[in-house]
C-alpha cells in the first residue's frame, strides 16, 4: 500500500466520539414509564423451552431477582431457595425435600396458569432407596448410616406453596469429600445434615463437595 492509499485509508476510520453518561441515561431510562412498562419483575416463570432471563434458573433460584416478591410459610417468614421442607404429598403423605426453585407455571402441562409454585429436590432415606441402588450402596467405602439422607438430582417435582407445612433445620455439607476414618475429627449429624448426593441414572451415590 502506498503512503497516499495508507493516509487515504487512516482517514476513512475515523469517527466522531460521543461520551455518555451512563448514570443520567439509566436514570432516564427508568424513568420512563413505556421503557419500565417493558421490563420483567417479580417471579421468573418456568417454561417448557426457556428463552428469556427470567425462565433461566439463575431467576428462579435466586430471591435477589424477585424484586421482593416472596411466598411464605404458614408463621409468616419467606420461603427461600435451598430451604429443607416438609410437605404434604397427594400420595404418600408428608415428605423432606428441599426447595430448588420459585415461579411462575406457564408450562403447557400446568394445571392452572399462572400459579406461583415450588420446585423442589426429593430427599430419600436408605430405607426408601430402590432396590436398584443396592450395588451403589454396598460400594461405598463410607457406609450410609441407618437415617442418612440423600439430595435426588436426577428430577424435580412442582408443588404447591399451600402444601409446605414448615421448615426442616438441615442444611448441606460440604465440607465431607470421601472416606472418613474413624480417629478422623470430621464429625457428622445424619439428622441436621445431608452430605451425598444420589443420582439413579448412574446408579451413583457421590458425595456434595
Amino acid at each position: 500500500m502506498s503512503p497516499a492509499e495508507r493516509s487515504q485509508a487512516a482517514q476513512k476510520r475515523r469517527a466522531d466520539m460521543h461520551w455518555v453518561d451512563l448514570s443520567s441515561l439509566v436514570t432516564r431510562l427508568l424513568s420512563s414509564k413505556d421503557f419500565v412498562g417493558g421490563l420483567h419483575s417479580g417471579f421468573g416463570t418456568f417454561a417448557d423451552a426457556p428463552t428469556e432471563m427470567w425462565e433461566s434458573e439463575a431467576w428462579l433460584c435466586s430471591i435477589r431477582t424477585t424484586s421482593g416478591a416472596t411466598i411464605s410459610y404458614e408463621d409468616g417468614s419467606p420461603i427461600l431457595c435451598s430451604d429443607f421442607v416438609r410437605y404434604r404429598g397427594e400420595r404418600f403423605g408428608q415428605h423432606i425435600d428441599r426447595v430448588f426453585a420459585i415461579g411462575i407455571d406457564r408450562r403447557a402441562c400446568a394445571a392452572t396458569k399462572d400459579e406461583v409454585l415450588v420446585q423442589i429436590q426429593p430427599v430419600y432415606t436408605r430405607g426408601s432407596l430402590p432396590p436398584t441402588m443396592k450395588d451403589a450402596i454396598n460400594g461405598l467405602e463410607t457406609p450410609l448410616s441407618r437415617s442418612e439422607k440423600l439430595l435426588y438430582e436426577d428430577s424435580f417435582e412442582y408443588i404447591s406453596p399451600k402444601n409446605i407445612v414448615s421448615r426442616v433445620e438441615i442444611s448441606m455439607d460440604y465440607i465431607f469429600e470421601g472416606p472418613v476414618a474413624l480417629d478422623n475429627a470430621y464429625v457428622f449429624d445424619d439428622k441436621t445434615h445431608i452430605h451425598r448426593i444420589l443420582n439413579m441414572a448412574r446408579k451413583d451415590i457421590r458425595p456434595a463437595a
